[in-house]
C-alpha cells in the first residue's frame, strides 16, 4: 500500500507489493524491486552528497527489503547505489552515494555509511554507529554499538571501538547465518587472521 502523502517523482520505478509510508518521497532514478517495505518521512533517491562531482546515478533496493522511518539514502555517483534483498534498516539510518549493501545486512538506529563504503552479506550495523567513506564490511561482521569504522573490517567478527578494533569471533551471527557451510569455514578461517 502507498500512503496518499507519499510523494514519487516521475522516473521512479516501484515494484510489485511495495508498501511505502506517510510523507515518505521517493526520487527520480530510484529502482525498487517487489515486496519492499519503505516506513513514514523518508527520503529515498536524494541527490548524492559529495563536492567533488555533479554526476548522477541511481539507487536500486532489491527484493523484500525492510527501510522503516525517517531513513535517508542518497543516489550513486560512479555507480548505482545498491541494497540488497531481505535487508532491514532501521530508523534515522544514513545511506550515503554509491554505497553497496550485499543481502541480508542490519543496518540499526541512527547508523551513517559513508560514500562508496561495501557492506558484505549478513553483515550487522551497530546503533550510533559511523561507517568511514571506502570502507568495506566483511560477511557476517558485527560492528558494535557507537563505533568508527575505517578502511576493511574481516569477515565474522565483533568489532568495537573508535576505531574500530576486532576483539572476538562472532558466533551467534555464524550460527544464525543462511550462508552454506563452505561459505562459513572460509569465513573463519579469514577471520583467526585478524585476531592473530
Amino acid at each position: 500500500m502507498i500512503e496518499k502523502t507519499a510523494i514519487i517523482e516521475n522516473g521512479a520505478q516501484i515494484g510489485i507489493g511495495v508498501s511505502i509510508g506517510y510523507n515518505t518521497v521517493i526520487f527520480s532514478g530510484v529502482n525498487i524491486k517487489d515486496n519492499v517495505t519503505i516506513g513514514s518521512n523518508c527520503l529515498i533517491g536524494t541527490k548524492p552528497e559529495s563536492k567533488y562531482t555533479d554526476e548522477q546515478k541511481g539507487l536500486i533496493i532489491d527484493t523484500n527489503t525492510v527501510i522503516t522511518d525517517f531513513v535517508t539514502i542518497n543516489l550513486g555517483t560512479e555507480r548505482d547505489t545498491q541494497i540488497g534483498q531481505d535487508c532491514y534498516i532501521m530508523n534515522n539510518a544514513y545511506i550515503a552515494h554509491d554505497v553497496i549493501l550485499e543481502s541480508s545486512v542490519t543496518v540499526t538506529s541512527s547508523a551513517n555509511i559513508l560514500g562508496n563504503a561495501y557492506i558484505c552479506e549478513e553483515a550487522y550495523i551497530g546503533v550510533n554507529s559511523s561507517i568511514h567513506q571506502n570502507s568495506k564490511i566483511g560477511k557476517i561482521s558485527l560492528l558494535g554499538a557507537n563505533s568508527f569504522a575505517k578502511g576493511e573490517l574481516g569477515a565474522g567478527l565483533i568489532y568495537v571501538g573508535s576505531p574500530a578494533i576486532p576483539i572476538k569471533i562472532n558466533k551467534v551471527g555464524i550460527a544464525n547465518s543462511k550462508l552454506n557451510q563452505s561459505k562459513i569455514k572460509s569465513i573463519l578461517k579469514e577471520s583467526a587472521k585478524f585476531l592473530e
